[in-house]
């Protein structure tokens, strides 16, 4: 789960600290199952791994027949916060990601890599895209 502007330090409290950067290894070894950390969520800030081991609340507005608490704990934090939550099916490897209390589904790497993109690195305002232009060589201000 990426934190953005909602304080998340009451879920935080529910894992176990691991204040670690964001790579593979770690995210590996986090989420690998039958490791203690396995089962609860993963919170990210600022590019780093603040807890794992997570609990998450669950959503009230599942409406899915065949319920799956992952999915549902990624959806209820979606609908409680700002945060984004990434959830990967176990059973079918499918990527889902919720924000504002919609889960969507059938994500490929690329396309969450590029929703995220988007979704977490602030746009460049007009007034800072003329003002880089201006400083540029070549640039001719007007």
């Amino acid at each position: 789960m990426l934190e953005r502007n909602t304080n998340l330090s009451e879920i935080v409290r529910t894992g176990t600290p691991v204040n670690s950067a964001v790579n593979l290894e770690v995210l590996g070894t986090i989420f690998y199952e039958g490791t203690p950390l396995h089962d609860g969520a993963a919170i990210i800030e600022n590019g780093r791994i603040k807890a794992a081991g997570c609990v998450l609340p669950l959503s009230t507005t599942w409406t899915w027949a065949r319920t799956c608490t992952r999915h549902r704990a990624c959806l209820g934090i979606a609908e409680n916060s700002d945060a984004i939550a990434i959830v990967v099916s176990e059973e079918t490897g499918i990527i889902s990601m919720a924000k504002n209390g919609v889960l969507m589904r059938h994500f490929d790497r690329q396309t969450l890599y590029t929703r995220l993109v988007d979704e977490m690195i602030p746009k460049e305002t007009a007034s800072e895209k003329s003002a880089a232009e201006a400083g540029r060589p070549g640039a001719s201000a007007c």
